[in-house]
C-alpha cells in the first residue's frame, strides 16, 4: 500500500507513525481494505482519525486533494492521482 497525501515531496519513503496526528480518509468498514487500514496503524501504534469513508479509491484521492489529509491506498488502486497528491512509500511495508 501506499499513502497518499496533500503535502510533501513526491517518492518520500516515511514511517506510517508520522501521520498518526492527521485526518484520514479510509475505506468502508464493510471492505476488507478497512481492516487493513486498521491493522496497519494498529502497527504503527495509533488509531487513525477518520473523518470520512470512501469505498473507491479516486474519490479517497479526490478527498486528499481537496484537503481533507490522508489515506492509506494500494499501489494498484493509485492509477489516476489527482494535482496536488503526493504518494509515498513507508520504509516498512504495508
Amino acid at each position: 500500500m501506499t499513502g497518499a497525501w496533500s503535502f510533501g515531496p513526491v517518492g518520500s519513503t516515511v514511517g506510517l507513525a508520522e501521520f498518526a496526528d492527521h485526518n484520514w480518509i479510509v475505506p468502508g468498514r464493510e471492505r476488507s481494505c478497512f481492516d487493513m487500514v486498521h491493522r496497519a496503524t494498529d502497527l504503527a501504534g495509533f488509531e487513525p482519525c477518520t473523518v470520512a469513508e470512501a469505498t473507491d479509491y479516486r474519490v479517497q484521492l479526490e478527498l486528499v486533494a481537496a484537503g481533507v489529509e490522508v489515506a492509506l491506498i494500494p499501489e494498484l488502486g493509485a492509477t489516476e492521482v489527482p494535482a496536488g497528491v503526493a504518494l509515498v512509500d513507508f520504509d516498512v511495508p504495508v
